[in-house]
């Protein structure tokens, strides 16, 4: 859905999306200009373009993905890690996309219930839509206002995958797998994490498999893609929407 203020104009801040806080940290630089949310002025109309990179502060994710373009190279994967990620090979969803017996695919059940999520099609992915928890994540999606989501698409999002799996059972994510977070307590690996946005594949992931006690899972992790891919990594209001 739309939401207008008195000028017509959509900001991060008219989205209100009660995103839990977290536990993540900010990277700031003071040398680099604050952009706030009034360069975002969101309108159904807006020419969406990404600040110059001398602008953009990254914020730290909960929990990191290796070889983001800001961090250092000493944080790859190992060649260990490397061989476990061949092991796995990269999962299908055979129900997105293809219809069922009832020529009905499961993605537009969803647009039944959320005609805005319409724009999201051929990245939307979902899978046991019945389920309550499902459904649940996706009714977080739908809070955002589709220009939003079309500057998400336009900018690159590969990926929004909803379902009953950890993060690295999904699409582009087997890359994660057996890999444990950087500044995660050792013994710890993405397998226990809930949901992520991986900036290395351009794509939103949420689950109900793992535990988390954030009733904004997807709304937060799609707030890191926009934070990426729409330049608003340093934006206090992105964080508090």
């Amino acid at each position: 859905m739309d939401i207008k203020n008195n000028t017509g104009k959509i900001t991060l801040k008219d989205l209100q999306l009660n995103i839990p806080s977290t536990s993540t940290k900010e990277t700031t630089n003071p040398e680099k200009k604050r952009i706030t949310l009034k360069d975002l002025a969101l309108n159904d109309t807006t020419n969406f373009s990404k600040p110059a990179v001398s602008q953009r502060v990254f914020l730290k994710p909960i929990a990191i993905v290796d070889n983001h373009p800001n961090i250092s190279s000493s944080d790859a994967l190992n060649q260990q890690q490397l061989n476990n990620i061949n092991q796995h090979p990269i999962r299908t969803y055979n129900n997105v996309h293809v219809p069922n017996p009832n020529g009905v695919r499961v993605v537009d059940k969803v647009y039944q219930d959320y005609p805005n999520l319409k724009v999201l099609d051929g990245i939307l992915k979902v899978e046991d839509y019945n389920d309550p928890g499902i459904k649940k994540l996706v009714s977080q999606l739908a809070k955002y206002p589709n220009n939003v989501l079309l500057a998400l698409k336009k900018h690159g999002l590969k990926e929004i995958e909803v379902a009953n799996l950890t993060p690295v059972d999904m699409g582009s994510n087997s890359d994660l797998k057996n890999v444990v977070p950087r500044n995660w307590p050792e013994g710890s690996k993405w397998e226990n994490v809930p949901g992520v946005y991986n900036p290395n594949h351009k794509s939103v992931v949420a689950g109900t498999l793992a535990a988390h006690g954030s009733e904004g899972l997807l709304s937060h992790e799609t707030g890191h893609a926009v934070g990426d891919l729409l330049g608003f990594d340093n934006s206090s209001d992105l964080k508090e929407a």
